[in-house]
């Protein structure tokens, strides 16, 4: 792994990425083709209707024109890109997208009733994806035991939790021929959970149980949940670092650390495994009657009382 050096493959391309944008036009362009956007006519649910949302202005500059969560991805995407372990990666503080917010979307943005969501342009009659836009985590933990200082308490414990996520933000990839993609990165949620706890319930007792898969059955929210659309370039080095990474902005430790772990790995191997050389070593030279005392001469002396 050290000498195919991952992460100095990924951010080489990555600073090449950020080289184009910056210093080589692509951010001027995309700023002066997109400088006139008003509206952007994306449609969000098969039933819905095809106008235009109304499109701000979002740049590294000027959070000021940004819905708080496209302010936000734009701070993370380019300002906390990772770099926790070198100065490699250059850093890119010009950038321009365009947000839209989807007000009531989680309510009548539904395609024919179903928790999924079908995105395209009303000039294209294929959608661009069918989004899952809701999801919900339900677990059930059993404790039976607290452990005291002098005393072990066993009783049952039921905790019951449900986790339930709306989808919060599209990101969309508008290409140099104006085609939308969707980013290979496109989804965040927005959760509200809800637990229970049920002490020395009987062992049939499965109210709490009962009362969270009904919660995950209601897909429905109980108060809107607006979706944040976001307009970016494919040439913005925040798109180029997630196809890189596989959407995790991790680009992985680079060929010197992995050249460290294998030598820690190897001295502390080499460390716990003397005393099983050493055994094994024994072994072999017992076999050959080559070990310490195996072929030593022996002489007996008897000394008789009194001698």
């Amino acid at each position: 792994m050290a000498a195919d050096d991952p992460r100095g493959t990924k951010v080489a391309a990555y600073n090449a990425a950020v080289t184009t944008w910056l210093e080589g036009g692509a951010f001027a362009t995309w700023t002066a083709e997109n400088a006139g956007i008003t509206t952007f006519p994306i449609v969000v649910g098969s039933s819905g209707e095809e106008t235009g949302y109304e499109m701000n202005k979002c740049s590294s500059k000027d959070w000021g024109d940004c819905e708080l969560g496209a302010s936000q991805t734009l701070a993370s995407g380019m300002v906390n890109l990772n770099d926790e372990w070198s100065t490699e990666l250059r850093t890119n503080t010009d950038s321009m997208i365009w947000s839209a917010t989807v007000p009531g979307a989680h309510v009548i943005g539904r395609a024919s009733g179903e928790s999924s969501w079908t995105v395209r342009s009303p000039d294209e009659t294929a959608p661009l994806a069918s989004l899952e836009a809701y999801k919900c985590e339900y677990k059930r933990h059993i404790n039976r035991c607290d452990s005291g200082p002098s005393t072990k308490k066993c009783y049952r414990n039921e905790h019951v939790s449900a986790n339930r996520q709306w989808l919060n933000t599209i990101n969309l990839v508008q290409n140099n021929g104006n085609e939308l993609v969707l980013d290979p990165c496109p989804y965040t949620f927005e959760s509200k959970s809800q637990g229970w706890v049920t002490v020395d319930n009987a062992a049939n007792d499965d109210t709490a149980e009962n009362e969270a898969k009904a919660l995950c059955a209601n897909s429905i929210p109980d108060e809107d949940i607006d979706i944040t659309v976001v307009l970016r370039s494919a040439r913005d080095p925040w798109v180029v670092a997630g196809q890189l990474t596989g959407c995790t902005y991790n680009f992985g430790m680079p060929a010197g650390n992995y050249v460290g772990v294998a030598v820690t790995f190897t001295v502390f191997g080499c460390i716990f495994s003397l005393p099983l050389v050493r055994f094994m070593l024994f072994v072999v030279f017992d076999s050959f009657g080559l070990a310490r005392g195996s072929y030593s001469r022996r002489t007996t002396v008897d000394v008789e009382p009194g001698g």
